[in-house]
């Protein structure tokens, strides 16, 4: 969970830097807005995912692995899928234990 909101706030601030100062040797201007803005919604689908995760939230168990799912993407679009589909599996497995889904309301004790 703090993993999460981490990265929340890392990505976020990697997108506004992205939005406010739109300059680099190999993309318009144009297209670093629409990589800034993809990182800000990315920064705050993870930050809502540490906090539901943080406060026993149950639909931060569904929200989870859809944002892994959206870090294998970038990855592969990164050319470095192979680290982030190895994170991927193991948010995956650490979703799917009993007494992770216990923690969030999912399963009965």
């Amino acid at each position: 969970m703090f993993v999460d909101l981490i990265a929340g706030i890392w990505v976020t601030i990697i997108g506004i830097q992205g939005l406010v100062s739109p300059v680099g040797p190999h993309f318009t201007a144009s297209e670093w807005y629409a990589v800034g803005a993809i990182f800000v919604v990315l920064g705050l689908l993870y930050l809502a995912v540490g906090y539901g995760l943080w406060k026993a939230r149950p639909w931060a168990w569904l929200l989870g692995p859809w944002a892994g799912v959206v870090l294998v993407v970038l990855g592969a679009l990164a050319s470095w899928p192979l680290a982030l589909v190895g994170i991927a599996n193991l948010l995956f497995y650490y979703f799917n234990r009993t007494d992770f889904k216990t923690y969030l309301g999912k399963v009965r004790p």
